[in-house]
């Protein structure tokens, strides 16, 4: 099945570029797009899509808040992207730009030697079938002696770290009263003193308890004098 569902919901591709919108489905113009497909795929291609909206929207005032904005970027976005029938295949996307960025001679002339590490498959959501996407990753930071240590911040996910420069991870927090974390402080004068904001500034997909720190290199963790309730609504984005 291919993972660009347009007909039914375009929202991981948004996501894909940060964006927010509602499902396309119950947009007005979509009722342009044929019954019957020319293909023998479920779903409408780009250029059908296109077709549909343009249609729709070549009699009318562009107003605010009726998704025409947003669906034009999502247009920028693919049109470079799709095959000649008008798909996008997510995992051969993805395996070519990597391939192109390795191979430039930008990245072989800055003298680092840079490799994709995966995941490369996105997995699916077992309710809808369809691709859901990898997640976000909301921080990073290194220790400042060991590169072999990372320490990774998800917007629901908690704290992950690496011992192995990112070949393995393992996480300390899933006890903790909110497993988002929108920023990492390390004390470079100690580096077993680490700080975590809580909660998801990003995109408030948790709320924040505070401020928390591990007084052992991030194993361990207890509260600060900064605290609150999930049910504060409360959100941070960056601590310095």
């Amino acid at each position: 099945m291919r993972p660009v569902q347009i007909a039914k919901q375009i929202l991981p591709l948004f996501v894909t570029m940060w964006l927010s919108c509602l499902t396309l489905s119950g947009q007005p113009w979509m009722r342009y797009i044929p019954g019957e497909k020319s293909t023998a795929k479920s779903e409408p291609d780009f250029f059908q899509i296109k077709e549909a909206f343009d249609r729709y929207w070549q009699d009318r005032p562009v107003e605010r808040g009726k998704g025409y904005k947003p669906f034009r970027r999502w247009e920028y976005f693919m049109q470079s992207r799709i095959d000649s029938d008008g798909y996008l295949d997510l995992q051969q996307y993805q395996t070519a730009f990597w391939n192109k960025v390795l191979n430039t001679n930008a990245a072989q002339a800055s003298g680092f030697n840079w490799q994709y590490i995966g995941p490369g498959n996105t997995p699916v959501n077992i309710v809808s079938n369809q691709k859901s996407g990898n997640g976000r990753i909301n921080c990073i930071a290194f220790h400042p002696s060991n590169p072999n240590i990372i320490y990774a911040g998800a917007p629901s996910g908690g704290l992950w770290l690496s011992y192995a420069g990112g070949g393995s991870w393992e996480t300390t927090t899933d006890k903790l009263a909110s497993l988002g974390v929108s920023d990492i402080v390390i004390d470079y004068t100690n580096p077993n003193n680490i700080y975590l904001v809580t909660g998801d500034g990003d995109a408030g997909e948790t709320y924040s308890v505070g401020v928390i720190k591990s007084t052992d290199g991030g194993q361990n963790w207890q509260p600060t004098g900064l605290q609150f309730l999930t049910s504060q609504y409360v959100y941070f984005r960056r601590i310095i």
